[in-house]
């Protein structure tokens, strides 16, 4: 492959993982408001769209390196390192976040947490 169809390709790549990520934004369940969010079945879906997303990512990030790094130098490969790591740090801990979380019964949406203590009480 040429590096003009590389670029051409993660281009596209970075184009569809832009709108998957957009898709998936506009859906995503607000776990602020709601704790136990991460548990919902709309937690899994909107999640299953950012797979896809960040594989895409990961391929167009090559593409975009391999345009830019004559120019980018070390400092770029440096930041195309933490990038490409960081990316499925990232997916991986919205992922792996559900199965570390069980919901509480003490956690009521809406409902004013204290995190001085580091939990809610029936005080807070």
């Amino acid at each position: 492959m040429s590096s003009a169809n590389l670029v051409r390709w993660s281009g596209v790549a970075l184009l569809i993982a832009g709108a998957l990520v957009a898709v998936a934004t506009f859906f995503h369940p607000n776990d602020a408001a709601d704790p136990n969010a991460v548990t919902t079945n709309a937690w899994v879906i909107v999640h299953t769209l950012y797979v896809p997303a960040f594989i895409l990512g990961l391929f167009g990030l090559i593409g975009l390196y391999a345009r830019q790094a004559e120019q980018a130098r070390v400092l770029g490969l440096i930041g195309f390192i933490l990038a490409f790591i960081g990316v499925p740090y990232s997916w991986s801990w919205s992922s792996w976040r559900p199965l570390l979380y069980r919901p509480s019964p003490r956690i009521q949406p809406g409902r004013p947490c204290s995190t001085r203590r580091g939990h809610c009480s029936r005080e807070s």
